[in-house]
């Protein structure tokens, strides 16, 4: 395949997933997994967000789950522990610090993250669990649907449809 050196950036670029369904609007995603999650008892929603995602704002339109809400940031280290952790890899350059091996593991609270996951298993009726880092805070657990909320348009939802059915 040849590429022309200059002028074949595609700037909207689009990628076709047959396997998935895509949902926009607080009431379509709402019903979506309301329908996906009828089955269980005390579903758990986990919903991965980009940082500066506006989680107040979902939270606001998917209401109607009438679910208890679990902040992935709650976990998390203490703004000032965050920033010394980092504190070795700030350059003076924006964009290029210093390579490093940290993960985002290396933020959160181990011993928080146990006690929420056990709270989460205890949670009657629907659990929401929400933020970034929210996949982490259930992993190893139990996630009956799985999503991720988009940046820049959060109430635009998009789950691949093996994690959006219900979980056996």
């Amino acid at each position: 395949m040849m590429t022309k050196p200059y002028g074949n950036y595609d700037k909207e670029p689009v990628k076709r997933i047959e396997s998935c369904r895509a949902y926009e609007g607080y009431g379509p995603i709402t019903e979506a997994i309301l329908r996906a999650a009828k089955d269980n008892e005390n579903p758990v929603i986990v919903l991965e967000t980009y940082t500066q995602v506006d989680t107040g704002e979902i939270l606001e339109g998917l209401a109607g789950l009438n679910a208890r809400v679990f902040h992935a940031r709650d976990c998390m280290v203490s703004d000032r522990e965050y920033q010394e952790r980092i504190r070795p890899y700030v350059t003076d350059d924006r964009v290029f610090g210093i390579m490093n091996t940290l993960n985002i593991q290396d933020f959160y609270r181990p011993d928080q993250v146990e006690k929420m996951r056990e709270e989460i298993a205890h949670a009657k009726g629907t659990a929401l669990v929400i933020g970034v880092g929210a996949s982490l805070v259930c992993q190893g657990g139990r996630a009956d649907l799985c999503g991720s909320g988009k940046m820049g348009d959060p109430a635009a939802f998009c789950s691949r449809c093996a994690q959006l059915e219900k979980r056996k």
